[in-house]
């Protein structure tokens, strides 16, 4: 009789089959594992709530103690600062950014008539206010708030012209109400926070200027109601998608009109003004260096800017350290300039330079000029050319520029 085959395989296919089996099962694993984690991972990052703080009208007296709660709670704020108010706490404004915050522009002197009914007093006025910051911290911010929010303040041309020089406005989620009158006691600013509605991002309006002291007192309680509602903070980034009250269907403010060619003229003279980096630092160069020969001239910083790929110097400041002099005819706004043999005339309206040659030929070369409320700036390589230089190169080194000229 035939005896039937074995059915059973070999001990050890069965081993090299299910161990094959498991190797394949661990391989997988591992790749899906860490996929799964980031995201995980990346779920959470999409669920965190953030407030980010907001603090208007200072520097003053309270600022300090703001800063001081912010540091223990290691929380980063945003502070709108007043230029007024920069200029009288310079070393608060170097504070606010040595300890991780936030700088934004809330204009000059704060006076809404003024502001609301001319643009060109507005835009004025965040220029000073720009200028001052820098020569603070070396920040043109990009983040500004208007004086009582844009609703009914600003027009469409408002943000057009602010949008058009780079500035990012920003209005509040929650209003804190600790402006609504004149010394609002604490508990009612806690009170105003905690009944407005939540959502994933808010922006809350508080203020540190003067007369805000209840504001201070208020403020370790509003942080711990937002952490106890799972929220973390943050001071307000620069990609951060503004936000913005809905334009009002009329305005509180009769205003001055502007046509676009003069809003775009006014923008374009105080470029020199507009926000550089968003807000962030700006270039850690402490001098720049024009040399001719053996001979250099230095400027120090305030007396010279980096603006889109090109350098502006102080008209005055470089005639000065070339020995030579400048006149200035207020009535026809005309600068002359002498250096060595060189004699010009600049025309601050019409960004022309006028030079005089002998046998009495006269040549005449387009200038870039940038004119804030205390400086006329050139542009150093228009500059050159209307002393009869030429540029050959640039160079950086040890935290100066270096330009070459002959």
């Amino acid at each position: 009789m035939k005896k039937r085959g074995s059915s059973r395989q070999p001990l050890t296919w069965n081993w090299m089959r299910w161990g094959s089996v498991w190797l394949f099962l661990i391989l997988i694993g591992s790749m899906l594992l860490p996929q799964a984690a980031l995201a995980q991972e990346a779920a959470g990052e999409s669920e965190k709530k953030t407030v980010y703080l907001t603090f208007d009208d200072g520097p003053s007296k309270n600022t300090p103690d703001v800063l001081n709660i912010l540091a223990k709670e290691n929380i980063q704020a945003t502070f709108f600062v007043l230029g007024n108010e920069a200029e009288s706490h310079p070393d608060l404004i170097k504070r606010i950014v040595n300890e991780g915050h936030q700088l934004g522009n809330h204009t000059y002197n704060h006076q809404y008539k003024s502001l609301y009914t001319d643009f060109r007093e507005f835009w004025r006025q965040i220029v000073k206010t720009q200028l001052i910051l820098e020569q603070i911290v070396g920040q043109r911010p990009a983040l500004l708030r208007a004086p009582g929010g844009t609703y009914g303040n600003f027009d469409a041309n408002y943000f057009t012209y602010l949008a058009e020089a780079g500035f990012a406005v920003y209005d509040w989620d929650v209003d804190s109400g600790d402006s609504k009158r004149r010394n609002v006691p604490a508990s009612e600013i806690i009170q105003e926070v905690k009944k407005s509605s939540l959502k994933k991002n808010l922006v809350v309006l508080l203020h540190d200027g003067s007369g805000h002291g209840e504001s201070v007192k208020a403020l370790p309680s509003i942080i711990k109601y937002y952490k106890d509602k799972g929220y973390q903070f943050a001071a307000i980034p620069s990609d951060m998608k503004p936000v913005q009250f809905r334009l009002a269907s009329t305005s509180k403010w009769k205003k001055a009109g502007i046509s676009l060619d003069t809003a775009e003229e006014l923008l374009r003279k105080s470029v020199a003004a507009w926000p550089n980096a968003a807000g962030e630092r700006a270039s850690t160069i402490t001098a720049l260096h024009i040399q001719r020969g053996n001979t250099t001239w230095q400027l120090k910083p305030g007396e010279f800017r980096y603006l889109e790929d090109q350098y502006y110097v102080q008209l005055r400041a470089l005639t000065d350290q070339m020995g030579g002099k400048i006149g200035w005819d207020a009535k026809t706004q005309i600068a002359s300039v002498e250096v060595g043999t060189i004699r010009a005339e600049i025309d601050l309206k019409q960004h022309m330079a006028t030079v005089y040659l002998p046998r009495d030929e006269k040549l005449h070369i387009p200038i870039d000029i940038h004119m804030d409320s205390n400086t006329t700036q050139v542009n150093l390589r228009d500059f050159m050319s209307v002393l009869q230089y030429h540029v050959l190169s640039y160079a950086e080194e040890d935290q100066k520029r270096l330009i070459l000229v002959e």
